[in-house]
């Protein structure tokens, strides 16, 4: 069985070689998108535990290899092939940018509804106790100081 520190390591031999199960293709090397790649939580690699010390020291090697190499080749290749990855990533973004404006919606819709309901339930006519509340008199009678 697998340990999730193997698993950590397979997600970042996955990214080092551009072939990501989870995250986009290209992606940047670090450790929230390892996390993400070998199924786990953004945040999941943290510095403060010992077991992700040599984890740590690979991600950061990876991402500055990956920066060099991105640096070092300028975009070249079959033009074809370029356009088709460009429109790919276009479609993509687009994609996601569709689901957030659903998801923006679909919030304000709730959002409305909520209101709706609590301005035609009975709590709408709930009134505070703060202007209810007994003043304090001053305490000159040796009393508890309400007025009863």
């Amino acid at each position: 069985m697998k340990t999730a520190l193997d698993e950590y390591l397979d997600a970042l031999r996955r990214l080092q070689d551009n072939n990501p199960r989870i995250v986009p293709k290209n992606s940047k090397i670090n450790n929230d998108n390892v996390a993400l790649e070998a199924g786990r939580g953004k945040g999941s690699i943290k510095k403060s535990r010992a077991l992700f010390a040599d984890l740590i020291l690979e991600i950061r090697t990876a991402a500055e290899e990956q920066r060099k190499k991105t640096k070092a080749e300028p975009p070249t290749g079959n033009p074809d092939v370029v356009i088709k990855e460009l429109k790919d990533e276009n479609s993509r973004l687009l994609r996601a940018y569709e689901e957030a404006i659903a998801r923006e919606v679909s919030l304000l819709y709730e959002n409305d509804r909520l209101r709706t309901q609590i301005a035609q339930s009975s709590y709408g006519n709930v009134i505070g106790i703060e202007p209810h509340l007994q003043k304090r008199k001053k305490n000159v009678d040796g009393e508890d100081g309400f007025d009863r």
